[in-house]
């Protein structure tokens, strides 16, 4: 077997931002472009500007549950957003359907929303690299040129969220929340799995859940501000540097022996200017290639 160490890392190249953009067209023909954006920057900015209180989050999503009928019934269970997938789409029909409790997903949910701390300055940049693969693709997307407008007039306002287009909405009736990915894999895919065993439902096949090194995690940063914390970090938690990329601003890490990996990765999540932690993935040269879909 190998370990893929760049797989996250190196996921927003040209070819993977046309990859993603051609399974969104194939899942969802509908979309515009502010379809394609709001799905990356779920991933890169995450729930933060959807959270306020608990109180709130409930409230919404009670509402939100009281609201949605049958034809808007989707193919799958959850998703992940965007090119990295560092956020998760989970289904409310996971909750209508009784496999995860309304509590637990807005637990979930207002967790995910204070772990990203990310300036939208760099997400602006981040777009601009996005949207210029996407203008190479010539997709010929439905109001193209004045979303691309509006979008750039926004980011430049300090602002970065959009609501779906009112054709994906008619088309799709999207309801969902974001949790962030380790939450997710870690607390809500389990409850998926163990409720769909039973016989009464489809078990969720996806690839949301990969093997992974047991001691080794992958970090990127803000070169302008995060890695003197970074190496700061590094002696202060006693961790090993596998290898420090050259071409972006990543290291791979091995755990201290008396700490547990999750653990550890929760303590880098915390490090100011720190942009991802991720698993180091592990594929074996017997695995099938197949398609990132996850139905039931």
């Amino acid at each position: 077997m190998f370990t893929l160490s760049l797989l996250l890392c190196v996921a927003g190249s040209a070819q993977d931002i046309a990859t993603f953009v051609s399974q969104q067209m194939a899942l969802y023909p509908k979309s515009h472009l502010i379809d394609i954006y709001k799905s990356c920057f779920q991933d890169y900015m995450g729930a933060e500007h959807l959270v306020t209180d608990r109180s709130r989050a409930k409230a919404s999503l009670d509402r939100e549950l009281r609201s949605m009928d049958s034809e808007g019934r989707p193919e799958c269970y959850y998703e992940p957003c965007g090119i990295y997938g560092r956020y998760v789409r989970v289904s409310l029909w996971a909750v209508k359907e009784g496999l995860i409790t309304q509590d637990v997903l807005v637990d979930a949910f207002v967790r995910s929303g204070n772990k990203n701390r990310r300036s939208v300055w760099s997400w602006q940049r981040r777009w601009r690299e996005i949207v210029g693969r996407i203008d190479e693709m010539v997709l010929n997307l439905p109001d193209y040129d004045r979303e691309k407008q509006l979008i750039d007039t926004v980011l430049s306002e300090g602002k970065y969220a959009f609501s779906h287009s009112p054709e994906y909405r008619e088309a799709y009736h999207p309801h969902y929340r974001i949790v962030e990915r380790y939450i997710f894999e870690r607390e809500l895919l389990p409850l998926l799995h163990k409720k769909c065993s039973n016989g009464t439902l489809e078990p969720i096949r996806g690839d949301a859940l990969h093997e992974h090194s047991p001691n080794v995690f992958l970090v990127t940063y803000d070169p302008e501000a995060a890695k003197a914390n970074l190496l700061k970090a590094i002696t202060e938690y006693e961790c090993e540097v596998i290898y420090d990329y050259k071409f972006f601003n990543g290291m791979a890490l091995k755990k201290p022996d008396n700490k547990t990996l999750e653990e550890t990765m929760q303590y880098f999540r915390g490090i100011e200017g720190i942009v991802t932690v991720e698993y180091d993935h592990i594929t074996r040269l017997t695995d099938p290639i197949k398609p990132n879909l996850m139905v039931r």
